[in-house]
């Protein structure tokens, strides 16, 4: 996000304005349509990520009781 935003930004802001919004004829996209879509797939990189901490951050009071269950529980075994 530190990189690859303001950078999108930078470029578009170099542009003038009439040019920045006008469509190009290609595939229906202006150099504002693309600064759109870079943000949005920036944000979806964003939530994936977090995504993946968070699902990371609640395995770990799975684990602890795991570990706790095993440490302290007895075992038949015990004498």
């Amino acid at each position: 996000m530190r990189e690859y935003l303001p950078q999108a930004i930078d470029q578009y802001v170099a542009l003038p304005e009439d040019y920045a919004r006008r469509d190009r004829g290609g595939p229906g996209t202006s150099p504002a349509d693309d600064l759109v879509a870079q943000a949005r797939l920036l944000l979806e990189g964003a939530q994936q990520a977090q995504r993946a901490v968070y699902e990371s951050d609640a395995q770990e009071p799975a684990i602890g009781r795991r570990f706790l269950d095993t440490k302290f529980r007895r075992s038949d075994l015990d004498l």
